[in-house]
């Protein structure tokens, strides 16, 4: 009499589980369509759309990283700086090795001029990619407004070196370069003052 009571519950255990797999399934499914249809909105440059899909996806998948990504990218879009930081914070928490995550929280914590963060971030993307030209372009544009010029200078021209193009890399090295010139060039001539009065 026990086995016949234990097998029907046996087999209900196992239809549920395959119940919840299918349940499980079908969410993810549906957030992946939320998150492609945001970034048809981001193509479309129709950020509100693309947060509130990408917010859809979420709500059914909460541990689905590029809908945070997504979401995260229409913030950043609309000046929801802060918003994106915390988006790009729980990709970075589900993936702890994404590149584009640092770098892209690197660009909002530099719009929110937290420079330091900001190249806190740049320094782990380059760790995570030492070909990411982004890492390297935003942590010198940080150093640069930090009037860290020798280290922006390096950054810039390394971002230059991987992306010969990139005309903000260009401008963050030559804004660099003539700061330290000026810097230089008023070290001497207050050694040459202090000389010529002692």
């Amino acid at each position: 009499m026990g086995i016949y009571l234990k097998r029907p519950y046996f087999i209900l255990l196992i239809i549920g589980i395959f119940l919840v797999a299918g349940c499980v399934g079908n969410s993810q499914n549906e957030a992946m369509e939320h998150t492609d249809t945001c970034i048809a909105h981001l193509k479309a440059e129709e950020y509100q759309l693309a947060v509130s899909e990408c917010s859809r996806a979420i709500e059914l998948d909460p541990e689905y990283g590029p809908a945070y990504l997504g979401r995260g990218l229409a913030n950043f879009v609309l000046e929801r700086y802060s918003d994106a930081v915390q988006d790009y914070t729980r990709v970075i928490e589900l993936d702890p090795q994404s590149e584009e995550a640092y770098t892209l929280r690197c660009r909002s914590f530099f719009a929110l001029r937290k420079y330091e963060e900001a190249i806190r971030d740049c320094s782990k993307g380059v760790e995570l990619d030492p070909q990411s030209y982004d890492a390297y372009q935003f942590r010198g544009a940080s150093y640069l407004q930090l009037n860290r010029y020798s280290e922006a200078l390096s950054d810039c021209s390394e971002a230059l070196k991987l992306k010969p193009d990139l005309a903000p890399a260009a401008i963050c090295r030559d804004l660099a370069r003539k700061y330290l010139n000026m810097y230089f060039s008023m070290a001497s001539a207050v050694k040459a003052l202090t000389n010529d009065t002692a």
